[in-house]
């Protein structure tokens, strides 16, 4: 399963829009690309965690999303009663019967959590590609800005 959604975001990391090898120029904008990447995985980790017999409406994707920004969506449960708690600190989905659930909220919290530490290192070898193409350009400036995207 994690393959999957890894798999996700390496395509969409490492290709363009045309669906070309991503050669990493100094022109990119590595955060923007990095983000469209962990969204598309995310999606796909959203598709995988409930078992979806009927086309019954979720918050799945909704209450993933918290998870790009690092800031928790209060989802209609927690709102009803007044509270900001965390979505995914739950083991349970709103409104998805417990044998449907295939991966629970709070394991995908911590799946996730796995997956962006998996990542960083691709993020940081396209950072390093661009400042050494930066570099050859104006040498005095490497490293420019070796740093890990949030």
């Amino acid at each position: 399963m994690k393959l999957n959604y890894y798999a996700r975001f390496t395509t969409v990391f490492n290709h363009d829009d045309d669906s070309l090898p991503r050669v990493w120029t100094g022109k990119e904008d590595i955060r923007t690309i990095t983000r469209d990447a962990r969204a598309a995985s995310l999606k796909l980790l959203s598709t995988m965690v409930v078992i979806h017999l009927d086309e019954r409406e979720d918050n799945i994707e909704t209450e993933l999303s918290s998870l790009l920004d690092g800031v928790a969506v209060a989802s209609p449960r927690y709102r009803n009663v007044g509270t900001s708690g965390d979505p995914l600190a739950s083991s349970t989905w709103d409104e998805v019967p417990p044998q449907e659930t295939l991966i629970t909220p709070v394991q995908c919290k911590s799946l996730w959590r796995q997956f962006r530490m998996e990542t960083e290192y691709t993020i940081t070898q396209a950072l390093f590609a661009q400042d050494i193409v930066i570099a050859k350009g104006n040498p005095e400036q490497f490293p420019t800005r070796l740093q890990l995207v949030p």
